[in-house]
């Protein structure tokens, strides 16, 4: 929970990437995995391989919820015949199925930089505002990640105005969740 997992370097020996994200049930049966608020993003190995961010084997279950893929390769998960991916409440580069699932530009603060927080028109933590002592900044752009998670999942530790509903990716539900808008 709460996880963000970026620039994965690839490894250059056999095919030449690697997943984000290994699911693989190896001898003793299927492994499952609940990802909640995480964002994986910028996993661009080359070749760009099937489920370059997340890749489910070997008769494992993955549930991913309220999370963020982004720029990784343009196929963000890929389960084998065995296994099963359910996504929910996700925004991700490429259409997935299920209930809540976006598809659009999350709008990051500062990809080149490693800042992944959400732009907010509204207020969004910078950590190098004010000197680097941190400050809330407003942006032009707005994401559609914010107040874009399940209904049901908790959203009182994000900063008021929070809309009464949490962020998408891992700052959703922390004091340093981008603010919605007015």
């Amino acid at each position: 929970m709460h996880e963000l997992i970026y620039a994965n370097a690839c490894n250059p020996a056999g095919d030449g990437a690697v997943p984000a994200v290994y699911v693989d049930g190896g001898e003793g049966g299927g492994s499952t995995l609940t990802m909640n608020h995480c964002t994986i993003v910028d996993h661009t190995c080359m070749p760009t391989i099937p489920g370059n961010g997340i890749k489910v084997t070997d008769k494992s279950r993955v549930t991913i919820k309220n999370s963020i893929l982004w720029n990784n390769g343009g196929d963000d998960i890929d389960a084998d015949a065995t296994s099963k991916a359910t996504v929910t409440y996700t925004l991700s580069q490429e259409t997935l199925k299920g209930t809540g699932n976006l598809c659009k530009d999350p709008l990051f603060a500062n990809p080149a930089g490693h800042d992944y927080r959400l732009r907010s028109s509204a207020g969004r933590w910078d950590p190098a505002a004010n000197r680097k002592k941190g400050d809330w900044v407003l942006d032009k752009e707005h994401s559609p990640a914010i107040d874009a998670a399940d209904p049901a999942a908790p959203f009182k530790l994000e900063p008021d105005a929070n809309g009464a509903r949490a962020n998408l990716g891992a700052y959703g539900n922390m004091a340093e969740a981008s603010k919605s808008a007015p």
